[in-house]
């Protein structure tokens, strides 16, 4: 896979902290990317304007995570705090969300989305399947690219949390985040299986998901909670490492390079319903 056309330096082992962790200066973090990068998710034909099940207008709508961005930042510091970042299931999960970009970045799931295209590099080539940790160390910063094609954020570090943030079968398309009620602000109004998840995991997703999806996300989330060691596990040591092999297991599911989950779920009026709650409209889910 040649996504530097030869310009760029190539990693150097004694700052890149996916080959040696123990050699890095530091542990770096991960950002929390909050906007979808322009065009990501473009459909090819217009999108009529969105009604609920009522009929009535949907004055805005966006792609909302059921696992929290927070959430993924999260796991993502763990693994690096705990010094996993160089295992081999680490890899391969990084491996599968660059994957997954690239291989639809000029089909269907990805029309013109520049966000996902390394310097308008052409089609990668049909030996995807050997991205390497060197070619993800470039990808995660370890060189400052400001020539790259990502217009939201600079430099390859902002590339791949993009792709880390924003894989398509964590997401779904909803009313807008100002019309659902959060958990932060909601009170006693909120509802997790009606209302937007905010930071937390959206269980209320369950009434929009395909079952089987949500239910993947659902063992993810969980399967990323002991890793960071927020469920008791015992001797967490061990714990963390066998969390680390589930998580790639339902990454495999969840983020295949295959045609599988190659666009979030997209919006369905009859999932969606306008109530009156403290004086505003806001949108719910519609139970199953």
């Amino acid at each position: 896979m040649n996504i530097t056309r030869g310009r760029f330096p190539q990693p150097d082992a004694r700052r890149c902290l996916f080959l040696h962790p123990e050699e890095a200066l530091m542990p770096f973090e991960i950002r929390k990317v909050e906007n979808c990068p322009a065009g990501l998710f473009a459909p090819t034909t217009p999108v009529p304007a969105p009604t609920d099940a009522a009929g009535n207008a949907i004055a805005s709508w966006s792609y909302h995570h059921i696992i929290p961005k927070e959430k993924l930042k999260s796991f993502f510091d763990k693994v690096i705090a705990n010094g996993d970042g160089a295992t081999k299931e680490f890899k391969q999960i990084c491996t599968f969300v660059i994957q997954k970009h690239y291989r639809y970045r000029n089909g269907d799931t990805y029309p013109s989305a520049l966000a996902f295209q390394d310097n308008n590099a052409p089609a990668q080539a049909a030996n995807e399947a050997g991205v390497t940790m060197a070619v993800i160390a470039v990808l995660t910063g370890m060189h400052a690219d400001a020539d790259t094609a990502d217009a939201a954020t600079t430099g390859r570090w902002g590339l791949f949390e993009n792709f880390w943030f924003w894989w398509p079968a964590n997401l779904h398309r909803g009313p807008g985040s100002a019309l659902r009620l959060q958990p932060a602000g909601g009170g006693a109004n909120w509802d997790e299986n009606l209302d937007d998840g905010g930071a937390r995991f959206e269980k209320s997703a369950k009434h929009v998901l395909p079952k089987k999806q949500f239910d993947a996300l659902s063992a993810l989330n969980a399967a990323m909670d002991v890793y960071e060691g927020k469920q008791s596990t015992g001797a967490y040591a061990v714990a963390r490492l066998d969390a680390l092999k589930e998580v790639l297991k339902l990454m495999r599911v969840l983020v295949p390079s295959n045609g599988t989950y190659t666009r979030p779920v997209e919006f369905d009026r009859s999932r969606w319903v306008r109530v009156m709650i403290a004086g505003a409209n806001r949108y719910r889910v519609v139970p199953r």
